[in-house]
């Protein structure tokens, strides 16, 4: 178990920085006791192991230390989204009924806020609090002792709640199986050691970040580099001054990273990998970071949170031959097919819904017995995604279902227009959703984030799309605009978008 891991190398390594975060920084072995302190307080306050604790912590210093606090101790995470709005924050911690809240101070006109509609929340710790009950007096009171946990793999290890882009959030259960398996094939795949420093740029309170990477830093012994929040430039310079190895983001944020001046000015030599997830990679972002930062490995990934996000992996090798594909099976211990409405198997080439199988497929949704034997069929993930697979077995993202646009009887992929898109040197990015139409049911529209100091022009992007689509994909409607709405792990949210575009023609 991850504990036992934590311990060897605090035993080994003592010294070594185990968290990175600005100015501040534990060692392994600081980690390693001061988790044990916490894990032995909380334990007094009267969390038992099995009982839920939610957190609301940006990416500091203490959000591992009580991760592993909560392992040892065998309760069961709740991580929280850091940009809900009040209500969903009140929605999320009565629905997850977990009886002890601990929080950032930063967040306390919120808590204090919502604290009267709190059902089941009895325990409120506030972190950086001069209060006795506070995390850091509970640090500080707690004993060095390790508390034998004697969780099973098949025990509730964390509940992720989904960003809720188009319902009410959900509540992912993920055993201790599920995430260790997880950790398990990404440090195989991505080829991490104890040497790297490992820079996550998401939150931590997201699936990828706590379980692929801050779980797999524990278990190698090396260096979580974090910032509280993200910021292009902070960012670089981040990978210069700490020397960071390998790096997690999302495209837009690599996006951001290329336009910065920084990006060609400042020292990244230390970079040897990075993994980007959430879209496939445009071919122009792929060869500028290459031009620039040569000797660097860039992959890409497909995961969902009900996979524990461990699904695909499409390696440096395949970026340019392959570059609108989200590769293959992470690992041979996850299974993938795609099937058709009756629950046939598609042939290559032809687009249904991805399945998939494996160690690191979610428990269920808490609380949510219909949904998840509606998600869960036989040990199948029903994933809601569309793709295919080429003749060589590589896996294709066509978009979610309900992002499928239907014009006329015929179906449009979102993801075939903004892949075209994507090729224009003008175009930064790009989100294509349909919106209603008296006639065709749906026509397509495209809203289009420019590049710095450019401003393409309609005429012209739709005569671009004509190059390489059928006329009925060809965008009817184009908007520029600034910026594209985006969940907190810069997904594009098309639900939005589709809402704020239905009326507009």
């Amino acid at each position: 178990m991850i504990q036992e891991d934590l311990r060897r190398h605090a035993g080994e390594n003592p010294d070594k920085p185990a968290v990175i975060c600005e100015n501040t920084q534990i060692s392994l072995r600081e980690l390693d006791f001061l988790s044990n302190k916490l894990a032995y307080s909380l334990a007094l306050t009267g969390i038992k192991p099995a009982d839920k604790v939610s957190f609301l912590m940006k990416n500091t210093v203490e959000f591992p230390l009580l991760y592993y606090a909560l392992l040892k101790l065998g309760a069961v995470g709740v991580p929280l989204n850091t940009r809900y709005s009040a209500s969903e924050l009140e929605f999320v911690l009565n629905h997850a009924e977990a009886r002890t809240l601990i929080y950032d101070v930063f967040f306390a006109g919120t808590i204090e806020k919502i604290r009267p509609n709190l059902r089941f929340t009895t325990r409120f710790i506030i972190n950086d609090s001069l209060e006795e009950a506070g995390f850091r007096q509970l640090v500080k009171q707690g004993r060095d002792l390790p508390l034998k946990n004697e969780s099973g793999l098949r025990d509730e290890m964390i509940h992720f709640y989904t960003s809720g882009t188009t319902a009410d959030p959900k509540g992912v259960i993920l055993t201790w199986g599920n995430c260790l398996s997880s950790s398990d094939m990404w440090i195989k795949a991505l080829e991490l050691h104890e040497r790297d420093m490992i820079f996550v740029t998401t939150p931590l309170w997201h699936c990828s970040a706590a379980t692929a990477f801050m779980l797999s830093a524990g278990k190698l012994g090396s260096t979580l580099v974090l910032l509280p929040d993200y910021k292009t430039e902070e960012a670089l310079r981040v990978i210069q001054d700490k020397k960071v190895t390998f790096m997690w983001l999302v495209p837009s944020m690599m996006i951001m990273m290329q336009e910065s001046p920084m990006f060609e000015t400042l020292d990244l030599s230390s970079l040897e990998k990075v993994l980007c997830g959430g879209a496939p990679l445009g071919l122009d972002v792929v060869k500028r970071w290459e031009r620039i930062l040569p000797k660097v490995k860039i992959l890409n990934g497909y995961a969902q949170t009900e996979g524990a996000t461990a699904a695909t992996i499409l390696k440096d090798e395949f970026l340019l031959t392959k570059p609108h594909s989200i590769g293959k099976p992470l690992s041979g211990r996850i299974r993938i097919k795609v099937v058709s409405e009756a629950g046939t198997v598609e042939q290559a080439g032809q687009v249904g819904e991805i399945l998939i199988k494996g160690p690191n497929v979610m428990k269920g949704y808490f609380k949510n017995p219909s949904l998840t034997s509606k998600t869960l069929h036989r040990g199948w993930l029903h994933t809601g995604d569309l793709g295919y697979f080429d003749e060589e077995g590589f896996l294709y993202y066509a978009g979610r279902k309900k992002d499928l646009i239907i014009r006329g009887g015929e179906n449009i992929f979102p993801e075939e227009i903004e892949n075209v898109l994507a090729r224009h040197p003008g175009i930064l990015e790009s989100s294509v959703i349909g919106i209603p139409d008296r006639i065709l049911g749906e026509v397509v529209m495209a809203v289009i984030v420019p590049k710095r100091n450019m401003a393409p022009e309609a005429p012209d992007l739709i005569e671009h799309c004509r190059k390489y689509l059928a006329d009925f994909k060809i965008p009817k409607y184009i908007e520029i605009v600034q910026e594209l709405p985006k969940n907190p792990t810069g997904k594009i949210l098309k639900k939005v978008l589709r809402e704020q575009y239905k009326d507009s023609r």
